[in-house]
């Protein structure tokens, strides 16, 4: 059952109900949740293993649209009470969570997603622990890069003429090989790019979330994303929703990964397996073309129960749905 939080809004007085946390019974209206955020809360109701998430309305964003100054406030009010809810949910532990938006109509690529918010010098030690300290450190320097060129709008050549610099020393093709001594310089190197312009990932959870959350806002106006609904016919009102969500590291070595996948060819419809994967990845890779994916039916290899359950998830969504899924 899915938890609604109260705002007031100054002025009317009226009560407003910007977000909601897991899957409620009663709201799975694109308009309302975005087309991200109704296809995870309708599958938390049809019972497939779904992340924890809240999700911030479209409203939310066309009132930051029109006021920035005063909406800011209140969307961090009740983000911060959502987000108490998914710590619950997690046994009590501050979960990792990543921050993307979720248009009305599909807007690939347009608008932005920051990860592995949450991680501060409190939270650090605990997801090291979990998953060792070279996935956390990863995690790290991924979390400072992001936020600062999604929330700062920092040059990314700086980061990426770190990170390539460390793959020559260690001779390695992809970040995911390089070891957990040079992610850990990474991070400290990463930290010095901000520096020198007075800029740091604040180190409290609330505040990350709030960056990141007002820089999906933002990222409406984007010009690619401005572009995108002119040639489309996407009308310019209606915002974008805000989906937060409890992490799951493609990046954790072993059995982890990240991919995309249609529920059968949208070419021609036939019933088949049809998608990509990264192994030891998280889903920036794949979407903003960093790595070379696979073909997901490559998964049979090496993870066949895995790709197993994901194609029965996948038949069970196309007929709840009645047509073709696309699933990430």
């Amino acid at each position: 059952m899915a938890t609604h939080y109260q705002i007031i809004v100054k002025g009317d007085g009226k009560p407003w109900y910007p977000v909601c946390v897991g899957g409620d019974a009663d709201i799975s209206d694109p308009a309302i949740l975005g087309g991200k955020g109704a296809g995870l809360n309708e599958m938390i109701k049809m019972g497939i293993p779904v992340p924890d998430v809240f999700t911030i309305f479209t409203e939310a964003c066309e009132a930051y649209q029109l006021n920035p100054a005063v909406t800011k406030y209140r969307i961090r009010e009740v983000a911060k009470k959502a987000y108490k809810e998914l710590k619950t949910r997690n046994g009590g532990t501050a979960p990792i969570v990543s921050v993307r938006s979720g248009a009305r109509a599909s807007m690939p690529g347009m608008l932005s997603t920051v990860l592995n918010v949450g991680l501060t010098s409190k939270t650090f030690p605990k997801l090291a622990k979990l998953v060792g300290d070279k996935v956390a450190f990863d995690c790290k320097r991924r979390l400072i890069q992001s936020y600062a060129t999604t929330v700062f709008h920092a040059d990314p050549k700086s980061f990426e003429a770190q990170l390539q610099s460390a793959r020559d020393y260690e001779r390695v093709g992809t970040d995911g090989e390089l070891s957990s001594k040079i992610l850990e310089q990474l991070v400290t190197r990463f930290e010095k790019i901000l520096s020198v312009n007075n800029l740091s990932v604040p180190d409290s959870i609330e505040a990350q979330l709030a960056g990141a959350i007002k820089a999906v806002f933002e990222s409406w106006n984007n010009p690619e994303a401005i572009e995108w609904r002119k040639i489309n016919g996407i009308p310019e009102d209606g915002g974008t929703a805000v989906n937060v969500q409890t992490m799951v590291f493609g990046n954790a070595e072993g059995l982890s990964g990240t991919g995309v996948m249609f529920t059968r060819d949208p070419r021609n419809g036939k019933n088949c397996i049809l998608g990509e994967w990264l192994p030891n990845a998280q889903g920036t890779d794949l979407v903003d073309g960093i790595l070379t994916p696979q073909p997901l039916s490559n998964m049979m290899n090496e993870f066949q129960p895995q790709l197993s359950e994901l194609i029965a998830h996948a038949a069970k969504l196309e007929k709840h749905y009645a047509d073709m899924r696309d699933i990430e």
